[in-house]
């Protein structure tokens, strides 16, 4: 695609790096995974909540089909997204600061229902300024995610933190409150509320009718998983247990049953084990832990029951094929084939509706399958001012999906309340592949991982078995981001044409078309930088967070370090890209050099001259600029490049007659600190003689 552009806007708002077109809420993934690079991870939260309401449970357990794209897969893992997601959670500052919400509309709207879906729904509402109130019928927030996800992928006070910030946003929660025993809509349209959503989700388990599915031994997986959470077993110790189900919920029963002491647990169900639709790593912790899958390719046909009425096992045939030629479930057996998976209770997890029969007699109609249709645009039901969104309209799926689902649900009750059209949606267009020319240049860096409990610690317990990232590691995984579409921009009005940028980059983006015009293939550019300074009109743009107000920020921590100093003032610019610990360096920035000022910039090879004589405009006395080794920097040719911008800028206040010798380079690397600290008190002494 070639960027011919007037302006710095070089990208069309709907084409999006592939990881953020796949999240079905297209966060910007890629820019607060910027802002985790460069250390600034009160603004990288502040970017999590404008697009996700519910982060830190995201955080904790999303399913995370954004790694399934990312474009670092070609050339050796997938940024972990979702771990670093959690990491800024878990280690902002003030990851929920709250923000501002509109003008209140005196518009009142009520929410049946506390689970993603809903609570998603009420935080978008309140943001405009409607008012707000949940009802949940349970004693607690958080819906399926509360009751059906176990505590050891998900704890409690891990969902309160979403909850408490959607309710500090003004947004009411009413529990015990159940729709259709002693909740109606007209109750709440009597109260006033002028517009209701029904956000139930899908809070009622499936079963089969084999023989034997009424024994008090067959389990349901959400009853089962909801005792769970409030501490109770409905299995006794040593039972062997067969789950019936293939997905996650299947293996968070299977996995549950384990910690509760079950003997064994097996899974039955009809996929092969190579065709389970589970995660493949929920599959691979579950098979740690000791759940047998002998019985994956098998359909349940009976329960078996023995003489004294105590279940012997499950009786399955065996599974010929899942699907039909046509791709439909349509499961065909060997019914000369069966065997019995031994055990005494038997708990299905098939999937998940919900029984909303009363909602007829309340004037809502259902269709022939019980289920509740919305109209597609309105989202509203046959009853005017009810409105409905989330796994009860959209089925079930992961919880993003439901949240995503919800967020259109939630527009067009805005537009019912207010008349005001949203503007038109428009599909995401995920930027293309990268060529192979591209990624042979990209330096190769090794994923960082979640830490797992061992097996052995884990098994018995219910306490979170995943450990986030430490602030090392949350820095190293944030610079393997590849800042897909971040990257440069070329501004035709000012291009001289002198082909700079053709000449310097290392991944051979920049080059000239049949036309004789000048295509910086956006898609494919690395982010590196090195064409930005290079370019000597200014004709190239760059979208990477942290580069373009590189030098507002320098300003902002001048000012700041004078407020404190009064005298002298050092400016330390420094690469975010380095692989020493940006914590480490802003600690030691406080604890020993509090009177200087600090600021990064992903990679030195992006900073211009001008920004560093723009420091000393700024009232910098000297500015110590320190890099990392050829050796650890994240791109191709960045140690040379930075420092040629400096010695650029030396040249330059040389000639101004300010004095080269207050500006000096440095590097160092990995977590040598001692030695920064020495340089960076040589330095200022030095300036201080000047």
């Amino acid at each position: 695609m070639t960027q011919d552009v007037e302006t710095k806007a070089a990208v069309e708002p709907q084409v999006m790096p592939p990881c953020q077109a796949r999240c079905p809420l297209h966060q910007d993934i890629r820019g607060y995974i910027a802002l985790v690079a460069q250390g600034r991870l009160d603004e990288a939260a502040v970017l999590i909540r404008q697009d996700n309401p519910l982060p830190s449970i995201c955080g904790a357990i999303c399913a995370h089909p954004c790694e399934e794209d990312c474009r670092r897969l070609t050339i050796d893992d997938a940024l972990s997204i979702r771990g670093l997601k959690r990491y800024v959670m878990e280690n902002a500052p003030n990851p929920y600061a709250p923000g501002k919400t509109a003008a209140p509309t005196g518009k009142k709207v009520a929410i049946i229902g506390s689970g993603p879906g809903g609570l998603v729904a009420a935080h978008d509402l309140a943001l405009i300024g409607h008012s707000v109130t949940v009802f949940e019928r349970t004693d607690d927030f958080g819906g399926a995610v509360r009751w059906g996800v176990p505590s050891y992928r998900l704890p409690v006070e891990t969902i309160r933190n979403d909850v408490d910030a959607i309710a500090a946003m003004g947004v009411e929660f009413k529990t015990g409150m159940d729709l259709g025993t002693n909740l109606t809509i007209d109750d709440l349209e009597k109260e006033g509320f002028d517009a209701i959503m029904l956000m139930m989700g899908l809070s009622d388990s499936r079963g089969l009718p084999i023989t034997n599915n009424d024994h008090k031994d067959v389990l349901m997986a959400l009853p089962f998983l909801a005792a769970a959470r409030n501490g109770e077993s409905l299995i006794a110790k040593g039972s062997n247990v067969v789950v019936i189900g293939s997905g996650n919920v299947a293996m968070d029963v299977a996995r549950t049953a384990v910690r509760f002491g079950a003997g064994k647990v097996k899974i039955a169900c009809l996929e092969k084990p190579h065709e389970l639709p589970a995660s493949p790593w929920e599959v691979e912790e579950a098979i740690e832990e000791g759940v047998e899958m002998d019985f994956c390719g098998w359909g349940p046909n009976a329960v078996v029951i023995d003489d004294n009425d105590c279940i012997k096992g499950l009786e399955c045939r065996e599974c010929c094929s899942v699907f039909d030629d046509e791709g439909r479930f349509n499961p065909t057996y060997n019914d000369e084939n069966l065997k019995v998976a031994e055990g005494g209770v038997v708990i299905f997890s098939i999937g998940q509706g919900s029984i909303i029969n009363y909602l007829k007699d309340m004037g809502i109609e259902l269709n022939e399958r019980g289920l509740l249709p919305v109209d597609p645009k309105t989202f509203m039901t046959n009853r005017k001012g009810i409105f409905s969104g989330g796994e009860i309209i959209k089925g079930p799926g992961p919880a993003v999906a439901a949240m995503a689902h919800a967020r259109k649900a939630a527009k067009a009750v805005d537009t019912y309340l207010t008349g005001v059209e949203p503007p038109e949606e428009v599909e995401p267009v995920a930027i293309g592949e990268l060529e192979s020319t591209t990624r042979e240049h990209v330096i190769h860096q090794d994923r960082q991982e979640l830490t797992l409990m061992g097996v052995a610690e884990r098994s018995d317990n219910f306490n979170e078995i995943e450990t986030g990232f430490t602030p090392e590691q949350a820095s190293k995984e944030a610079r393997r981001c590849l800042s897909c579409g971040a990257g440069a921009e070329w501004i035709r009005g000012k291009c001289a044409f002198c082909l700079n940028c053709v000449r310097v980059c290392p991944y051979g983006v920049p080059v000239v078309t049949d036309g004789s015009r000048v295509d910086i293939r956006f898609d494919q550019c690395q982010g590196c930088g090195i064409c930005f300074p290079a370019c000597p009109g200014d004709a190239i743009g760059f979208r990477m967070l942290g580069v373009a107000e590189i030098q507002p920020r320098m300003k902002v921590a001048l000012d700041e370090a004078k407020s404190r100093n009064g005298s002298q003032t050092i400016l330390v610019v420094y690469c975010d890209f380095d692989v020493y610990d940006v914590t480490n360096l802003r600690e030691t920035m406080k604890e020993k050099h509090a009177g200087k000022a600090l600021v990064g910039i992903p990679c030195l090879a992006k900073l211009k001259a001008i920004d560093l004589l723009r420091a000393f405009e700024y009232g910098a006395d000297g500015v110590m600029v320190i890099g990392c080794p050829g050796n650890n920097c994240a791109y191709e040719e960045g140690e040379f490049w930075g420092k040629r911008r400096v010695d650029e800028a030396k040249k330059l206040l040389a000639e101004v007659g300010l004095g080269a010798e207050r500006l000096e380079m440095q590097f160092v690397e990995g977590l040598q600190l001692e030695q920064f600290d020495e340089a960076l008190a040589e330095f200022a002494e030095k300036v201080k003689s000047l």
